[in-house]
């Protein structure tokens, strides 16, 4: 029976250490996305009155994030066209599990990806059956905690 009982807690101090350390990885990771490049694609250009292509300017918006619920989280957010960036000034220290969202002001409405890291540059394509000019609001959430992060007003 003691060795039953040392077993278990052997076992269970060595889970605790895992998940400790699986987290300190996941709040510790940075990721480093490059800019996305203006595209120059055929959807980007349309033709002038003379049918001559040219492109068009997709506009940006960028907006600081709003810590939610004492989450420590800071840094900008930017949409360009169909690209969600998170900036390089992007961090959290919390989160083991964090997704992007966009939603309305009062809450997350539709998820778009799980973040590669906790801090820095990164990049995400919205999927082509989302408007990017309907997003007003840029959302980050724990799913293992069931908690809204931040959110980013655009």
């Amino acid at each position: 029976m003691k060795k039953i009982l040392i077993t278990l807690i052997i076992v269970i101090v060595l889970c605790g250490a895992g998940i400790a350390l699986w987290a300190y990885q996941q709040s510790s990771s940075v990721a480093n996305d490059p800019k996305p490049s203006v595209p120059t694609s055929e959807s980007s250009l349309q033709p002038d009155e003379v049918g001559t292509p040219i492109e068009v300017e997709q506009k940006s918006r960028t907006a600081t994030f709003d810590p939610r619920n004492n989450e420590i989280i800071s840094g900008s957010v930017t949409l360009t066209g169909n690209t969600i960036r998170l900036e390089d000034d992007f961090k959290t220290e919390n989160g083991p599990d964090l997704y992007l969202y966009i939603g309305d002001a009062t809450d997350r409405k539709t998820e778009i990806t799980k973040l590669k890291a906790a801090n820095g540059a990164q990049n995400y394509t919205l999927p082509d059956t989302i408007d990017p000019d309907s997003i007003t609001h840029i959302w980050i959430y724990c799913r293992a905690f069931d908690l809204n992060f931040a959110v980013a007003e655009l």
